[in-house]
């Protein structure tokens, strides 16, 4: 009967997002990003190269989505009697991502009242403290998170076997993990519907994979079947009012089926939940694969804006005059 249960909890978790992202959106309609973010277009373009200002919606959908997992997730853990162990591990996961949203907010909400938001070393000092912080909660307060296991332990089992090696491997390796693919789903969180669309189908991925790959009498693993699928229903709840539209409605020359947008705070929680689950599975590199589009999509921005703005600007520059 878990599986059947599982699903109640997968449907409730949508339902409870969806009436929290719409109660949000009655209740803070001008939530809205004042951002600005100038640039060139094709002068082929009915905008014949003048500045276009996107229509923005509402930034509520990440808080709400962290709400209703949170509340979800805690409503799980005493539906199913969890053990104190398994409690533990719920509540990193569930903080973790609670921390995450934190530091997407407060982006967003500079975003609104400052029309700039934090800076992107500030983004990824944050999720980097939070992916650590987790790390070391999981190291001092579960006899799993001590443990080191393969293939680390067997590339560096000399090393691990010095006092507090593993612990400040862990923390690197989560802190990398985590800010990486936090902010990775960030960048894809360009299109109506296209973050929400990809995060729900890696986390729907992951909650098949765990089930079938860890063994049911595992104290974790329940825990990390919650975890996953409280990410897909909170997403799958979100898309009705993110559904996706063309590109001509984000410029009012169409209608727009979306009505609200999850922001930092939601691209930066769901990043961080799908994170800690692949961590505390021990299934990283398990995650590069079902997740390497939120990978690719972040070296694409990384090469865009960090390499080839700054190493090609003076001949795009006179590309532009010459044309």
């Amino acid at each position: 009967m878990v599986p059947v249960w599982l699903l109640l909890m997968f449907v409730a978790c949508g339902l409870l997002t969806l009436v929290l992202s719409w109660v949000a959106k009655l209740l803070f309609p001008k939530f809205r990003s004042g951002e600005f973010k100038p640039g060139p277009h094709r002068s082929d373009l009915p905008a014949s190269g003048r500045e276009i200002k996107t229509i923005e919606l509402p930034l509520v959908g990440g808080p709400a989505i962290t709400l209703a997992i949170i509340a979800t997730g805690i409503g799980a853990g005493l539906f199913f009697k969890l053990s104190s162990e398994q409690w533990t591990l719920l509540l990193i996961g569930l903080g973790a991502t609670f921390g995450f949203m934190v530091v997407g907010f407060i982006d967003d909400w500079c975003k609104v009242h400052a029309n700039e938001g934090i800076s992107e070393r500030a983004k990824f000092a944050g999720v980097l403290f939070v992916s650590m912080a987790a790390a070391l909660f999981y190291y001092l307060l579960t006899q799993h998170g001590r443990e080191p296991y393969s293939p680390y332990l067997d590339i560096l089992r000399p090393i691990f076997d010095l006092p507090f090696t593993w612990l400040i491997f862990l923390m690197l390796m989560t802190g990398l993990i985590g800010s990486v693919t936090s902010i990775s789903v960030d960048f894809s969180d360009g299109l109506d519907g296209l973050a929400g669309g990809l995060v729900f189908s890696a986390a729907l991925a992951f909650a098949i994979i765990i089930t079938s790959l860890l063994n049911p009498k595992h104290p974790a693993g329940i825990v990390l079947e919650i975890l996953a699928l409280l990410c897909a229903g909170s997403v799958l709840g979100y898309l009705p009012l993110n559904w996706p539209s063309s590109w001509a409605a984000r410029r009012g020359s169409a209608r727009r089926r979306a009505k609200i947008i999850m922001g930092d705070s939601g691209a930066l929680g769901l990043g961080g939940i799908l994170a800690m689950v692949a961590i505390l599975s021990r299934n990283e590199i398990l995650l590069l694969m079902i997740g390497g589009v939120f990978v690719l999509e972040g070296l694409s921005a990384l090469i865009s804006a960090k390499v080839m703005t700054r190493f090609f600007r003076k001949n795009l520059q006179v590309l532009r005059f010459t044309s």
